[in-house]
């Protein structure tokens, strides 16, 4: 799957059946009384997302959806970088 394809995602609870997203798809969208979670512990075929109810969301209400640059980068330590 190439960056910024369209996939339809399912949903485990919540009042969705699925999310319509692109790759690499938010880990958290915000959703009223709550937000929908990405389980991304399995191959891409079986990505869902799961609602959680609103006291459980890391994303505050005015954030809206996690955008994918969000996501934790690899951090490289300064004596990788060749200098020495």
């Amino acid at each position: 799957m190439d960056v910024g394809e369209r996939m339809l995602v399912p949903v485990a609870g919540g009042t969705a059946i699925s999310r319509l997203v692109t790759y690499p798809p938010p880990l958290e969208i915000e959703a009223d009384r709550g937000c929908y979670v990405l389980v991304d512990d399995d191959p891409i075929e079986r990505w869902h997302y799961l609602f959680v109810s609103g006291e459980h969301c890391s994303a505050s209400p005015s954030s809206g959806p996690a955008a994918p640059e969000s996501r934790p980068s690899p951090v490289r330590s300064a004596s990788g970088s060749g200098a020495r």
